[in-house]
């Protein structure tokens, strides 16, 4: 059975929410989501980031859902070639990976601001939106800074990529 994800979407984001909803696996059918942002790997497996159900979730092609972390406040997700999943917790101002074997851990940020660097040198103010680019990197909507942040994935290091401040300002790239 090949998974149809326009449905799948619409059917997922069509369901009723509740933040007491704690889902270990269920079926899509049966179980209670409040999606945030979603994103599909190369078989067919949905990942779904919960804002207030401080969860994110895996669903099969068969429709069979299951939690695979529990974190903060999450947003964006992501995941790689590897099946590594990264989600950004917002109000920790951090990125977590989640390996393709389970281990959960940060992988860059954790404190608020606006610094580039490696691992938990580097800082966030409320970062969003995930995904990855044609490089391998993974991008980050650093929203409360007003950044585009790119962080390396095998060794955390995060660089500013566009913004720097408030304000709307459009260049020519060189």
């Amino acid at each position: 059975m090949r998974l149809n994800v326009v449905a799948l979407i619409v059917a997922v984001f069509a369901l009723p929410c509740t933040a007491a909803a704690q889902v270990s696996v269920s079926t899509l059918t049966s179980a209670t989501i409040e999606p945030v942002q979603l994103t599909v790997d190369n078989s067919g497996v949905v990942y779904v980031s919960e804002y207030t159900g401080r969860r994110v979730l895996k669903i099969t092609p068969s429709g069979v859902v299951s939690t695979i972390a529990s974190v903060g406040l999450t947003y964006g997700v992501a995941v790689d070639d590897a099946g590594n999943v990264y989600v950004s917790e917002i109000a920790q101002h951090r990125v977590l990976k989640i390996s393709a074997t389970g281990v959960l851990s940060t992988l860059a940020g954790g404190v608020r601001g606006a610094n580039d660097g490696r691992g938990s040198a580097a800082q966030f103010y409320y970062p969003s939106g995930l995904g990855f680019g044609p490089d391998g990197m993974l991008y980050v909507a650093d929203r409360d800074n007003h950044r585009i942040r790119g962080i390396d994935p095998s060794t955390g290091d995060v660089t500013t990529v566009a913004g720097s401040s408030i304000g709307f300002l459009d260049t020519t790239a060189a």
